[in-house]
Protein backbone atom coordinates (compact mmCIF):
# COMPACT_ATOMS: atom_id res chain seq x y z
CA UNK A 1 0.00 0.00 0.00
CA UNK A 2 2.98 2.24 0.78
CA UNK A 3 4.44 1.79 -2.27
CA UNK A 4 1.10 2.75 -4.02
CA UNK A 5 0.67 6.09 -2.41
CA UNK A 6 4.41 6.63 -3.35
CA UNK A 7 3.68 6.29 -7.18
CA UNK A 8 0.50 8.30 -6.38
CA UNK A 9 2.49 11.34 -5.49
CA UNK A 10 4.24 11.35 -8.50
CA UNK A 11 7.33 11.98 -6.33
CA UNK A 12 5.79 15.42 -4.63
CA UNK A 13 3.93 15.81 -1.53
CA UNK A 14 1.96 18.51 0.58
CA UNK A 15 1.81 18.81 3.49
CA UNK A 16 -0.47 21.58 6.15
CA UNK A 17 -0.46 22.25 9.69
CA UNK A 18 -1.87 25.44 11.95
CA UNK A 19 -2.02 26.09 15.98
CA UNK A 20 -2.95 28.48 18.01
CA UNK A 21 -0.29 30.86 19.78
CA UNK A 22 -1.98 30.55 23.46
CA UNK A 23 -0.42 27.26 22.83
CA UNK A 24 3.51 28.45 23.45
CA UNK A 25 2.12 31.40 25.57
CA UNK A 26 1.46 28.50 28.45
CA UNK A 27 5.09 27.54 28.28
CA UNK A 28 6.90 30.89 29.32
CA UNK A 29 10.17 31.02 26.66
CA UNK A 30 12.95 31.16 28.53
CA UNK A 31 11.79 29.73 31.85
CA UNK A 32 14.22 26.97 33.20
CA UNK A 33 11.20 24.75 33.80
CA UNK A 34 10.18 24.94 30.47
CA UNK A 35 13.26 24.16 28.86
CA UNK A 36 12.34 20.83 27.87
CA UNK A 37 9.48 21.94 26.23
CA UNK A 38 11.25 24.05 24.13
CA UNK A 39 14.56 22.03 23.50
CA UNK A 40 11.80 19.19 22.22
CA UNK A 41 10.86 21.32 19.83
CA UNK A 42 13.38 23.71 18.43
CA UNK A 43 16.92 23.42 17.19
CA UNK A 44 19.52 25.63 19.19
CA UNK A 45 19.70 28.07 15.98
CA UNK A 46 15.99 28.34 16.07
CA UNK A 47 16.11 29.44 19.66
CA UNK A 48 18.55 31.90 19.27
CA UNK A 49 16.18 33.43 16.85
CA UNK A 50 13.41 33.46 18.71
CA UNK A 51 15.08 34.93 21.44
CA UNK A 52 15.59 38.31 19.51
CA UNK A 53 11.90 38.97 19.38
CA UNK A 54 9.71 40.93 21.94
CA UNK A 55 6.94 38.47 21.46
CA UNK A 56 8.72 34.78 20.42
CA UNK A 57 5.41 33.39 20.38
CA UNK A 58 3.92 33.39 17.09
CA UNK A 59 7.05 33.05 15.66
CA UNK A 60 7.55 29.94 17.59
CA UNK A 61 3.82 29.05 16.83
CA UNK A 62 4.86 29.64 12.91
CA UNK A 63 8.18 27.26 13.28
CA UNK A 64 6.47 24.60 14.93
CA UNK A 65 3.32 24.62 11.79
CA UNK A 66 6.32 24.55 9.47
CA UNK A 67 7.75 21.42 11.06
CA UNK A 68 4.59 19.76 11.51
CA UNK A 69 3.60 20.39 7.93
CA UNK A 70 7.17 19.11 6.89
CA UNK A 71 6.44 15.81 8.67
CA UNK A 72 3.47 15.01 7.73
CA UNK A 73 4.63 16.22 3.77
CA UNK A 74 7.41 13.35 4.22
CA UNK A 75 5.16 10.69 5.46
CA UNK A 76 3.54 10.25 2.22
CA UNK A 77 7.09 8.93 1.04
CA UNK A 78 7.32 6.81 4.17
CA UNK A 79 9.89 8.75 5.70
CA UNK A 80 10.00 9.45 9.44
CA UNK A 81 11.64 12.61 10.94
CA UNK A 82 11.64 14.22 13.90
CA UNK A 83 11.14 18.36 14.77
CA UNK A 84 15.16 18.89 15.81
CA UNK A 85 16.11 17.01 12.71
CA UNK A 86 14.46 19.63 11.15
CA UNK A 87 15.57 23.39 11.42
CA UNK A 88 13.48 26.26 9.64
CA UNK A 89 16.21 28.73 8.82
CA UNK A 90 15.18 32.26 7.87
CA UNK A 91 16.85 34.48 4.53
CA UNK A 92 17.48 38.01 5.03
CA UNK A 93 14.21 39.00 3.41
CA UNK A 94 12.40 36.09 5.96
CA UNK A 95 11.94 34.01 3.59
CA UNK A 96 11.85 30.32 5.42
CA UNK A 97 14.17 27.94 4.40
CA UNK A 98 13.89 24.31 5.90
CA UNK A 99 17.41 22.49 6.39
CA UNK A 100 16.75 18.62 6.57
CA UNK A 101 18.96 16.45 8.83
CA UNK A 102 17.75 12.65 8.36
CA UNK A 103 15.61 12.92 5.14
CA UNK A 104 18.26 12.55 2.07
CA UNK A 105 17.52 12.93 -1.30
CA UNK A 106 14.49 15.00 -0.23
CA UNK A 107 13.46 18.55 -0.77
CA UNK A 108 11.67 20.87 1.01
CA UNK A 109 9.74 24.54 0.86
CA UNK A 110 7.58 25.54 3.38
CA UNK A 111 5.66 29.09 3.54
CA UNK A 112 4.67 30.33 7.21
CA UNK A 113 1.92 32.87 8.28
CA UNK A 114 0.69 33.81 11.39
CA UNK A 115 -1.98 36.50 12.75
CA UNK A 116 -3.91 37.09 16.00
CA UNK A 117 -4.14 33.57 17.59
CA UNK A 118 -3.34 31.67 14.52
CA UNK A 119 -0.17 29.96 12.77
CA UNK A 120 -0.26 28.42 10.09
CA UNK A 121 2.36 26.91 7.10
CA UNK A 122 2.36 24.73 3.83
CA UNK A 123 5.11 22.47 2.90
CA UNK A 124 5.66 20.79 -0.53
CA UNK A 125 8.63 18.30 -0.74
CA UNK A 126 9.93 16.20 -3.27
CA UNK A 127 11.90 13.34 -3.82
CA UNK A 128 15.38 14.51 -6.01
CA UNK A 129 18.47 13.06 -6.83
CA UNK A 130 20.91 12.49 -4.44
CA UNK A 131 23.77 15.98 -4.32
CA UNK A 132 20.47 18.26 -5.77
CA UNK A 133 18.87 20.42 -4.71
CA UNK A 134 16.79 23.57 -5.65
CA UNK A 135 17.37 25.80 -2.66
CA UNK A 136 17.06 23.91 0.01
CA UNK A 137 20.00 22.43 1.75
CA UNK A 138 20.14 18.48 2.63
CA UNK A 139 22.13 18.17 5.87
CA UNK A 140 25.19 15.83 6.04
Amino acid sequence: MMDAMREAHAGVSPGIDAEQVSRFRRHRFGKEKEKRFWEGIFTPRELARLAKFKDPYPHAAGVFTAKEAVIKSLSAFGKKTSFRDIEIRHEKDGRPRTILRTAKGVECRVSISHTGDLACAVALCRIIRVGTSLGNEVSK
